[in-house]
């Protein structure tokens, strides 16, 4: 009873819909075995992170950066891109949120699998540094140990970028991004372990498209500052071209401000506004057409 979690988005693209299939870093019973079957991430203490689904007694795990979940996962993006392309559609792929998990339990962060500590110390002939919170500096060891993180999600979305390309070599891949759990002024080991410098800009990342986004801004906060920051993010924080940019607009639960929202949003002049999710956009009732800037004239 496993499931890859997979979202579906769609873009306009010149003459029609796309699509955008997407996998998380998150399944929900997977069989993990440790320390030969690492499937799941754990924090210092061996705790497992484990998120409620909100059905049943059912939790997602975030997985870890193992060969077992590495292989499971390569394979599903394989078969995706097949369905896609079987369909003819324009293999487009996402990594939505394929970064380590933000935040830490009682006794620290969450990179402490047997898989990733035993690989670090087979490197570096000592233990990990236990990262206690989201806003460690980065710097200490060096930056040795930070660096070993952020290594560690390069080569797995590598790896997974090149087993698809192997056999789908016209595929598009997409980043989603959350600003707002990486958020560099509070939370700036995750920034730094979990945005590569080869991904700050398009060349060289990897990827077709940057996604970038961060519910708590608009949902939690209502803070529209926040949220045009995010928006523009990727083109005028990092370096990518504005028109590889998106971003992924929330819009689930009924205190969010849904318009303003968009609207601050659209005035970046980000080329492309993602909704998530289309069943939350029926469920809170929504007015569509989506809304458009007031044009008074005196």
């Amino acid at each position: 009873a496993r499931d890859w979690h997979a979202d579906y988005f769609t873009e306009l693209a010149g003459h029609g819909l796309s699509c955008v299939a997407a996998f998380s870093q998150e399944l929900v019973l997977p069989p993990d075995d440790p320390p030969d079957a690492v499937w799941i991430a754990r924090y210092p203490d061996g705790e497992p992170v484990l998120t409620a689904t909100g059905f049943g007694n059912l939790y997602s795990s975030h997985c870890a950066y193992a060969p077992p979940y590495r292989d499971y996962i390569k394979q599903a993006y394989l078969e995706i891109a097949t369905l896609m392309e079987a369909a003819g559609l324009t293999v487009r792929l996402q990594f939505g949120e394929v970064l380590w998990w933000y935040f830490p339990n009682a006794s620290g962060m969450a990179y402490y699998d047997a898989y990733t500590t035993t690989r670090f110390y087979q490197q570096h002939g000592r233990a990990l540094h236990v990262f206690q919170m989201p806003n460690d500096d980065p710097s200490v060891n060096g930056y040795v140990d930070a660096n070993f993180l952020r290594q560690t999600v390069m080569d797995h979305v590598g790896a997974i970028r090149s087993y698809v390309l192997a056999s789908h070599p016209n595929a598009k891949f997409e980043l989603l991004w959350p600003l707002d759990v990486n958020d560099p002024a509070t939370r700036r080991l995750n920034r730094y372990i979990n945005l590569p410098r080869e991904w700050e800009t398009q060349s060289g990342s990897g990827f077709d498209t940057f996604l970038i986004e961060g519910f708590q801004f608009a949902g939690v906060d209502r803070n529209l500052d926040k949220v045009r920051w995010m928006a523009g993010y990727p083109f005028e924080v990092l370096s990518w071209p504005r028109s590889a940019c998106r971003y992924l607009m929330g819009n689930f639960n009924a205190g969010w401000p849904f318009a303003r929202d968009y609207l601050t949003a659209r005035r970046t002049l980000v080329p492309l506004i993602k909704l998530w999710a289309y069943d939350h956009l029926c469920l809170f009732a929504r007015l569509l057409p989506l809304p458009s800037e007031s044009r008074n004239h005196r």
